[in-house]
């Protein structure tokens, strides 16, 4: 699989007895996304679809944008932008987890704009979630994974759902 395609379901063949068994839809892939540092990068990289991403803060912006003051504090750390292209009227669930460090997840339209709506309930290793439902004409958002202080890059996992 190229490291950098959407999640894609990946056939599965196995034997057993002398009998060969086929799945096509086994397993789900996982997309890879290399911490795009800003909002023309993650245009570059493509809008995310539904599905499971892994990727890295470590080589994202630092201080491109911030949750302020959606949150009442900036977020430090590095940070990773995801486009995501959303129909009229549909609703984008993000849940997001680092491996070892501390999240904050939020949306903006563009990189010089306030956060639309963000996240930052958890500590390090646990998930941030946020829902969020666009405007009745096509919209273009950026997810941005960012880190709570200066320490707090690192490998993310991400969930993303959009529902109409």
């Amino acid at each position: 699989l190229d490291a950098n395609a959407p999640p894609q379901t990946i056939p599965f063949e196995a034997s057993a007895g002398g009998q060969i068994y086929q799945v096509e839809d086994a397993l789900k892939g996982v997309g890879y996304v290399s911490g795009p540092a800003d909002c023309s990068a993650a245009d570059t990289l493509g809008a995310l679809g539904p599905g499971s991403y892994e990727g890295l803060t470590f080589v994202g912006g630092n201080g491109v944008s911030t949750p302020e003051p959606c949150l009442s504090t900036d977020a430090l750390g590095q940070e990773a932008f995801l486009r995501v292209d959303l129909e009229p009227s549909q609703t984008l669930r993000a849940r997001v987890r680092m491996l070892n460090q501390d999240p904050v997840i939020y949306l903006i339209d563009d990189c010089n704009s306030i956060a639309n709506v963000c996240a930052d309930n958890g500590g390090p290793d646990r998930s941030e979630y946020l829902e969020w439902t666009a405007p009745e004409q096509p919209t273009t958002v950026y997810l941005v994974v960012d880190g709570y202080d200066t320490v707090d890059s690192d490998v993310f996992f991400l969930e993303l759902d959009i529902t109409p």
